[in-house]
């Protein structure tokens, strides 16, 4: 859902799919309540110490956790928006279009979360589920995937994502590899994957990436993939700012062997978690609006007065959200499309 004349964040989140993503292992949020130190010492309230620490009201934050593959443990990056009455609208922040947060539910301390990971092959359906005490949700994780215990920390700072796209033409260029990574301000990694745009001839269907630097227009990427077995896989592609397209390598290692190749690759979209947050926040007050009966007319504080989409201007928008006698009054939010269906038709 592009909009004209608005900020470019929202030209860019609105383009991606919602996603998951997470925290390496052992390394504490920082700055977002009681922080407990590694040495041994804890900074404010002893509840972090003992997780003890009472229930938020809201957890609309960054949140920043792992999940184990098979034996490759890969971060997780969620940023969540909760709707009045509790429910979640999210996205995964270095998930790629194929990772979405389809639905989540927070009320007393609690909250589930079902996240969808795709490929061309298959869909991998995972429910988080848990308690949240402080800035510390602590629950497991089921579903298509191994039962494991899952620990996801509050992070207040800002993380940018950005996403690369990388095919080798030796093996079909209409099979791309999308790649995104969620980067600290300072650069430093927190999370990334990867995922196979139409097929899964390049790499894997699907996987992690466990490093990133970039050295002028020189970037190298870590990748691994499902069963431990990636260690020393990587890319490297140097930038060529006239064509505005990457040129390199590649090698890769799963536990079938190892490939190698070359590749070309290039720079799609970039988003923060602040901008995210600020799209979630838009699309959760329309849908707010939209079952309540709200009628939709223009101005509208959540649309540009020059929006354009496909097409269809701001009036035409909002004459597909006015309340029909026919509709359910419920809105599910996924992958940046804003869906209302009755008898008749769905938008």
């Amino acid at each position: 859902m592009a909009e004209r004349g608005r900020a470019p964040c929202y030209v860019v989140v609105l383009a991606g799919a919602l996603l998951a993503l997470a925290h390496p292992s052992g390394r504490a949020a920082a700055g977002v309540g009681p922080v407990v130190f590694g040495d041994g010492f804890e900074s404010g309230d002893l509840c972090a110490w003992e997780n003890t620490c009472p229930p938020p009201s809201t957890v609309a934050s960054t949140w920043i956790g792992a999940l184990d593959f098979a034996g490759s443990n890969r971060p997780i990056v969620l940023q969540l928006h909760q709707r009045g009455d509790g429910r979640l609208i999210g996205y995964v922040l270095g998930g790629t279009q194929r990772r979405t947060v389809v639905e989540g539910v927070y009320a007393a301390g609690s909250m589930t979360l079902d996240l969808e990971f795709a490929t061309p092959q298959a869909v991998r359906d995972i429910r988080l589920s848990g308690t949240v005490s402080g800035q510390v949700f602590t629950g497991s994780a089921s579903g298509d995937i191994a039962g494991q215990p899952v620990i996801f920390h509050g992070w207040s700072g800002i993380l940018e994502e950005r996403r690369l796209l990388f095919v080798d033409p030796a093996i079909d260029g209409d099979d791309p590899q999308e790649v995104a990574v969620v980067l600290r301000e300072d650069g430093g990694l927190v999370a990334g994957g990867f995922a196979s745009v139409a097929g899964c001839g390049l790499w894997a269907c699907d996987g992690g990436v466990t490093s990133f630097s970039e050295a002028g227009d020189i970037v190298t990427i870590g990748l691994e993939t499902d069963g431990g077995c990636s260690a020393g896989s990587q890319l490297t592609a140097t930038f060529d700012p006239a064509a505005d397209l990457y040129s390199g390598s590649y090698s890769f290692t799963s536990c079938s062997g190892t490939v190698t190749g070359s590749l070309i690759g290039a720079r799609t979209t970039r988003t923060r978690t602040d901008h995210v947050a600020q799209a979630l926040s838009v699309l959760g007050a329309i849908a707010d609006q939209f079952e309540a009966g709200t009628s939709f007319t223009a101005p509208h504080a959540s649309f540009a007065t020059d929006y354009l989409h496909n097409g269809r201007n701001l009036s035409q928008l909002l004459i597909s959200l006015r309340y029909r006698p026919d509709s359910g009054r419920s809105v599910r939010l996924r992958g940046w499309i804003l869906s209302g269906c009755s008898a008749q038709r769905c938008f």
